[in-house]
């Protein structure tokens, strides 16, 4: 009886020890890519504005978007309005190591008073509505959609959109949830691509995820495993979506 009983601890530790991640897998968890790569949308999203009031006034002088990686080739539908959508419109493709990526955007504008817009001068608009879906095929595979609001606020010398809304999708086959964005402040005039301030969040399988901007081309990431509770930090880069110690 003792024997039977001393072989099934046994047995069970074993079994336990087969369900718990070391240090060294759980931290290569951490850093899985997804919050890189959802870091750098909301980046690029947020300077669209400026891009289409260029787009609009003539002066876009390349194919390439302000905020695009100039690393890679891309090929771009450009900034065009759309007259039935009442929204403008953009596809870009990207070439990127072992893939590529596809970003369909539709931007609708608005005044003061809720009216549609037409002009992209940052005058006249008071708020906009960002939709985003982006396809990565390459050192990561993801589907994303995200949802913005941007609302203006106009000063003697600058201008400045905050930026809240939604995301859902996958990364690498894996659905997310609960996920926001959350007073993503950019800096319009004078332009500033990089996010002021606000936060990222969403949920991954057994963790959740936060990014904090700063200013400058990297954000702060933490993530809080569950059911530990044990909460690990990076950094990401904004124009690459590297995620680094």
């Amino acid at each position: 009886m003792k024997r039977e009983l001393l072989v099934c601890a046994v047995l069970g530790a074993v079994s336990f020890q087969g369900c718990v991640n070391s240090p060294q897998e759980e931290q290569e968890n951490t850093k899985d890519g997804s919050a890189g790569t959802v870091a750098h949308e909301v980046y690029t999203m947020g300077s669209a504005l400026v891009e289409i009031q260029d787009q609009d006034e003539g002066l876009a002088k390349v194919l390439t978007a302000v905020s695009e990686t100039t690393t890679v080739d891309i090929v771009v539908d450009q900034w065009h309005y759309d007259s039935t959508a009442e929204a403008w419109l953009r596809t870009v493709v990207a070439d990127v190591d072992r893939g590529t990526r596809t970003r369909y955007d539709t931007v609708k504008l608005y005044d003061a008073s809720g009216q549609s817009l037409r002009s992209a001068a940052l005058a006249d608009v008071a708020r906009y509505i960002h939709i985003r879906t982006v396809e990565g095929r390459y050192a990561h595979n993801f589907d994303y959609r995200f949802e913005m609001t941007g609302v203006l606020e106009n000063t003697d010398e600058q201008t400045l959109v905050t930026l809240n809304g939604v995301f859902d999708g996958s990364f690498e086959g894996t659905s997310f949830t609960g996920s926001s964005v959350n007073d993503v402040v950019v800096s319009l005039i004078p332009l500033n691509p990089f996010p002021l301030s606000g936060t990222v969040s969403f949920d991954r399988p057994l963790r959740e995820i936060e990014i904090v901007f700063t200013g400058d081309n990297t954000a702060t990431a933490s993530t809080t495993r569950r059911p530990s509770g044990i909460t690990r930090t990076f950094e990401l880069s904004l124009t690459t979506g590297q995620e680094t110690e």
